[in-house]
Order: structure tokens, then sequence, then C-alpha cells
């Protein structure tokens, strides 16, 4: 019965703590836009330029050393997609 005295002052710290998370969102425009975000994962994604015009394309090496130990980890290859011949008629 005693952990009632430690337990609602708590708990209305918490609603308290909510309450002004929910007030601050509001003041701070969090919900004026709720269609655009559900639309932009079948929006077009963005071209990302090559970061080097020299860049490699066959299985490299790249190592980093640190504290006298090296390790190696393959790049990831780039395979052309395979194209699938369909029958016009």
């Amino acid at each position: 019965m005693s952990i009632l005295i430690l337990m609602i002052p708590l708990s209305l710290l918490f609603v308290l703590g909510a309450g002004a998370a929910f007030f601050w969102a509001v003041n701070h425009d969090q919900f004026d836009d709720m269609e655009s975000p559900g639309l932009l994962p079948l929006s077009e994604p963005a071209v990302v330029p090559e970061a080097s015009a020299h860049s490699d394309t066959t299985d490299a090496m790249v190592t980093a050393a640190a504290d006298d130990t090296a390790f190696a980890v393959a790049a990831p290859t780039r395979t052309p997609a395979k194209t699938i011949p369909c029958d016009p008629s």
C-alpha cells in the first residue's frame, strides 16, 4: 500500500510530460501535413552521381588498419541486370 505514495506522483508526472510533449508538437506545426509523408515512398528515387569517375567496378579489397591489425573487406560488385527475351507474338 505504501507503493501508492510513490506511484501516484510518478504517474501524474508522466501524464504531465506526455501532455507537454503533445502541446509542444501541436504548437510547432508537427501535425500540419499528414498526407505528404505517406506519399514519399511512392515517389521516384533521386539519381545519385558516381563518387568518382575512375572507380573500379571489379572486386576491390579495402583495408583499414587499427591498432596494428589489418582488416580486409570485399567491395560489392556491380553486375548487369539480366535480360529476359520475350516473344512479341
